[in-house]
């Protein structure tokens, strides 16, 4: 995930033409429209793709619409060692997973200066959308201000 975003920084490097000053408040993007930025960090993104995040989640896919930037994650729930779990059901397991999820991505985007910005100051919207690997969906929420605001 964090190649995600240190990619996502060198892209808008280049989208900005220039390179912003460290510590930015990324004023320097207020002259592109919010689809325009979402638009191009999906267009550099995508480049990277498929992306192993962990043992059983894989970002397969980002888009955007409006002001929305959407992941698109798929998790291995066929995986080995969920089948060994004894005395756990894997729709516990999800249910256990997609709380901490949660919490991983509010974390995540609120508090990651550019993704901050982001939701702050252009109203930006990050979706999450979880789907098993044939796929199907499993579960999916999203971040915007009022998150960030309960943290």
């Amino acid at each position: 995930m964090y190649k995600i975003i240190v990619m996502i920084f060198l892209s808008l490097s280049l989208f900005a033409e220039d390179k912003p000053p460290e510590n930015s408040n990324f004023s320097h993007m207020s002259k592109f429209k919010i689809e325009e930025i979402l638009q191009y960090v999906v267009s550099q993104s995508v480049k990277n793709l498929p992306l192993q995040i962990d043992a059983i989640t894989t970002l397969v896919n980002v888009q955007t619409s409006k002001n929305k930037y959407q992941y698109i994650k798929q998790i291995d729930t066929n995986a080995q060692f969920l089948k060994d779990a004894s005395g756990v059901s894997i729709d516990s397991f999800l249910s256990t997973l997609q709380i901490k999820l949660f919490t991983a991505d509010i974390n995540l985007a609120c508090k990651e200066p550019f993704f901050k910005y982001l939701i702050y100051e252009r109203n930006a919207v990050f979706e999450y959308v979880y789907e098993t690997k044939e796929p199907k969906p499993l579960f999916e929420h999203s971040v915007g201000i009022e998150d960030c605001e309960k943290l």
